[in-house]
C-alpha cells in the first residue's frame, strides 16, 4: 500500500481505502481532529497538553507502547484530563517491511498497556493483509487528511503553517508528534491552529467513541 506523506493525501487513495482505513471525519458540525503520534514524552506532552487545555481543545494520542510503558504517568495524565488514546505499536514498525503475524503481535503487545481499539500504522505504512487482520480483530484503521512534518527541522513551522494554515476544514484528521525532536515546530503550530480555528467556531475534539472496534462490527 501506497505511503500518504504530502500534506494532504491524494484524494483517489483515500477514496480506494476508505472502506478500510478511517482518512477524515464527515462534515457537518465545524470540528477538527487533532492527533498526536509517538508519545508520551516527558519532554513535550505536558506543553501539547497546556496548549490544549488553554483553548479548551481535546485531541487523541496515538502512543508507542515503548514509551507508554517507560511513561506509565503521562499515560493517566492523557486519559485523566480526558484525551483519548490510541494504539501506535509497541514498536515502530513500518509494515512494508514486516510479517502480517508480527505485525499483529507488536500491536496486541502495545494493547496491554495502551487501551482502546483505535490503530494508527507507523510511518503510514501497512499491507493489506495487515489491515484485514488487525480489522477481523476489531481495530479501526485511522491515517489522517493532513499531515504535518513537524519532526523535520526544516521547512519549520512558518512553511508549514504557510502550507496548510488556512486549507484546513471540517472533519479533517491532523497529524502531529509528541515528541523532543518535534518540539520547537509542533509547539507554535498547534498555537497557530488552534487561535485561528477556535476564532472561527471550529471545536477540537478526540476521534468519536463509536470508532472504537468499529472495524469489528463491520462499519
Amino acid at each position: 500500500m501506497m505511503r500518504a506523506c504530502c500534506h494532504h493525501p491524494p484524494v483517489i487513495l483515500q477514496w480506494a481505502t476508505s472502506r478500510w482505513l478511517r482518512w477524515k471525519m464527515p462534515p457537518g458540525g465545524k470540528r477538527i481532529y487533532l492527533t498526536f503520534d509517538d508519545g508520551p514524552d516527558p519532554s513535550t506532552t505536558g506543553a501539547i497538553m497546556e496548549i490544549l487545555s488553554r483553548h479548551q481543545a481535546k485531541a487523541t494520542f496515538f502512543l508507542s507502547g515503548q514509551q507508554a510503558v517507560s511513561h506509565p504517568r503521562w499515560v493517566k495524565s492523557l486519559s485523566d484530563h480526558g484525551h483519548q488514546l490510541g494504539n501506535h505499536g509497541f514498536e515502530h514498525l513500518s509494515g512494508w517491511k514486516t510479517s502480517t503475524s508480527r505485525y499483529v503481535k507488536n500491536t496486541r503487545d502495545a494493547a496491554g498497556v495502551i487501551p482502546g481499539k483505535l490503530f494508527r500504522p507507523p510511518y503510514g505504512r501497512i499491507c493489506p493483509g495487515q489491515i484485514i487482520a488487525l480489522r477481523k480483530r476489531g481495530w479501526s484503521i485511522i491515517m489522517w487528511s493532513v499531515f504535518t512534518p513537524d519532526y523535520r527541522q526544516h521547512p519549520g513551522h512558518e512553511r508549514i503553517w504557510s502550507d496548510i494554515g488556512h486549507r484546513l476544514s471540517d472533519g479533517d484528521i491532523i497529524l502531529m508528534h509528541d515528541k523532543r525532536q518535534s518540539a520547537s515546530n509542533t509547539l507554535p503550530l498547534l498555537e497557530r491552529i488552534l487561535s485561528h480555528y477556535s476564532a472561527r467556531g471550529y471545536a477540537f475534539h478526540g476521534l468519536p467513541a463509536h470508532l472504537q472496534g468499529a472495524a469489528g462490527r463491520g462499519e
